[in-house]
């Protein structure tokens, strides 16, 4: 797969002059603000997907070693 793979959004028509609207008040264009929100929704994925670390040192059985 390239790397510079482009998706085109497919918004929904009810959907068009909402955000045309919030883009406008954060000083965005839409497609920019598209983006912003697509970004932080997969870093807040990415977040929940990673698995929690496990310090081992507090366990009895390793921290006598």
């Amino acid at each position: 797969m390239k790397s510079n793979l482009r998706f085109n959004y497919n918004v929904p028509k009810s959907m068009v002059n909402d955000l045309k609207r919030i883009a406008q008040q954060k000083g965005m264009e839409p497609s920019w603000y598209l983006r912003k929100i697509i970004e932080k929704a997969i870093e807040e994925e990415n977040k929940q997907a990673s698995l929690p670390s496990i310090n081992f040192s507090k366990f009895e059985s390793f921290s006598n070693q």
